[in-house]
Order: structure tokens, then C-alpha cells, then sequence
């Protein structure tokens, strides 16, 4: 009895890196060799990248160790960088939109010293004196390595779509309005260790979410690829996206809920084999 108590205390931090590898990475990248020094920034508009800065949001971590988590701009990542010029509110001229790689940074508690943490993809907009930093996920998605503009409202400027990715399976999307007078307003946002597309089907803006279902699964990629469709359309007159049941093959569900029907997932297989090696 003794050994089965170890091992379900073991299988419960188990499941929650399991959970985690899923969803995430949390490897040291500041050693990452590039695959090529090829960057779409011109000199002229890499000066105004921030060499440190703070990123207070949801996504990441904010404080370690009792410390604020700072980010450096870090260069080796330049095959993951994007710039465009865009008119993105209206007036005469067209802002800079930047998007690159930075590491997180923190000092530790035992050696005082800094330590390199997760990468994080960065959108840099800038409109004259204005700038505006905006943390996405870890990575630029490999499969959608671009922002998409378009004019979702109809009101003359454009909405930014940013994919972004965090280790092997989660992928994030997020889309964007700017106004001078308010700066980045949120206009959708959400994530998935499924599948995720966005495109204009019959002339409206759509997005599916396809999350995996894990009472069909046998294991995780067996339950990524038996995945349940959330679908989100832009309403024109609310300016906003909905979810749309009738073209969902499931309730409406948060990323929160599908990271914990993961770890109930595991758990439930964790048991399986404990079960399996007892009767042995």
C-alpha cells in the first residue's frame, strides 16, 4: 500500500506535466541555434524594437520568485519576424506593425542571478509617437507565419488577426482593432490543443475551434483527432464575433475547461495503469 500511495502522489504532479507538455513548453530557448539570420524588419524600424520591457496580461507568468518577469527583445529569433505598413486607423499615413521573439528573464532566489525562461511572440504597433506592445503565445504559428488584415466592421480601417503557438500542440488566435484615441481593443481571443482555423466562408468572417474530444479518445492524439467543432461568425450589426450552436457539433466551451477535461483525462489513464500493475 505503501508503494501505490508514492505512486499516486507521483502520478499527480505526472498529470500535471503531462497536461502541460501538451499545451506548452517550458524549455530554456535562450541557447537555440537559428536556422537563418533573414529578417523582413528594415534597420531604419528595428531601432524602436524595446531591448527590455514588462508585459502585464493573462497568458504568462508576471512574477517569480517575488520578482516582476522582464522580457528582452531577443535577435537570434529572426526567421520569426514579421513587419508590416498598414493603415490600421484611417488617418493619412500608415503605422508599423512589428512582430518578434522575446525570452523571459527573472533573477534566482537562491544564486541572485538572471535566468532565461519561455519565449513569448511580441506584436510591436507603431502610429507616430504611440507604441504598443501586445504579448501573444510563445511562437508565431508555423503553418499561418503572417497577420491578417481586414476590414471586419466596415468602418475603413483594419482589424489585425495574430496565430500564435505554444509547444507541440496549443494554438492561439487573436484579433485586434486600433483606435488612436483607445489604443488595442480585444476583439476575439482563444486558444486550443486542437485544430484552429480562421477564414471567410460565404462572405463571413468565421472561426472554428475544434477541441478534442476526450470521452471518444483513447489517448491524447487519438482525442485531438476525434475533436469537437466551436464556431464563432462575425456579426456585422453587434461588431463582435458569436458563438453559433447550429453550426457547432458541441456546447460552447472555454480553453480553462478543455485543460481540465485533459487532466481528468490523464488522471483516468494514470488509474488505468495503476489498476493494471496492481493485478500483476
Amino acid at each position: 500500500m505503501k508503494y501505490v500511495r508514492l505512486s499516486l502522489d507521483y502520478c499527480k504532479l505526472l498529470r500535471f506535466l503531462l497536461v502541460l507538455i501538451l499545451c506548452s513548453s517550458c524549455c530554456n530557448h535562450k541557447d537555440r541555434i537559428p536556422q537563418k539570420e533573414i529578417s523582413p524588419i528594415p534597420e531604419v524600424f528595428r531601432k524602436f524594437i524595446p531591448e527590455r520591457f514588462y508585459i502585464d496580461d493573462d497568458w504568462g507568468r508576471t512574477i517569480v520568485n517575488g520578482e516582476r518577469v522582464i522580457f528582452e527583445y531577443d535577435p537570434s529569433w529572426k526567421e520569426y519576424e514579421l513587419f508590416y505598413r498598414k493603415n490600421i486607423d484611417k488617418d493619412p499615413q500608415l503605422e508599423v506593425i512589428i512582430q518578434f521573439i522575446a525570452v523571459e528573464k527573472w533573477k534566482s532566489k537562491e544564486k541572485q542571478e538572471e535566468k532565461y525562461g519561455m519565449t513569448r511572440a511580441i506584436a510591436f504597433i507603431i502610429d507616430n509617437d504611440k507604441k504598443y506592445l501586445l504579448g501573444l503565445s510563445q511562437y508565431p504559428d508555423d503553418n499561418r507565419h503572417r497577420i491578417d488584415f481586414l476590414d471586419l466592421d466596415n468602418d475603413g480601417d483594419l482589424e489585425m488577426v495574430f496565430y500564435s503557438r505554444s509547444g507541440m500542440h496549443y494554438k492561439e488566435i487573436g484579433i485586434y482593432d486600433y483606435k488612436p484615441q483607445k489604443g488595442l481593443i480585444e476583439l476575439f481571443k482563444n486558444g486550443t490543443c486542437g485544430r484552429l482555423d480562421f477564414n471567410i466562408e460565404k462572405g463571413t468572417p468565421t472561426i472554428r475551434i475544434c477541441r478534442p474530444d476526450f470521452n471518444r479518445g483513447t489517448c491524447m492524439v487519438d482525442a485531438v483527432q476525434k475533436c469537437r467543432t466551436n464556431i464563432y461568425q462575425w456579426d456585422k450589426n453587434k461588431n463582435k464575433f458569436l458563438f453559433n450552436p447550429s453550426l457547432s457539433t458541441m456546447r460552447e466551451i472555454t480553453f480553462d475547461e478543455e485543460f481540465q477535461e485533459a487532466a481528468d483525462f490523464i488522471d483516468e489513464k494514470i488509474d488505468e495503469f495503476l489498476k493494471n500493475k496492481s493485478s500483476k
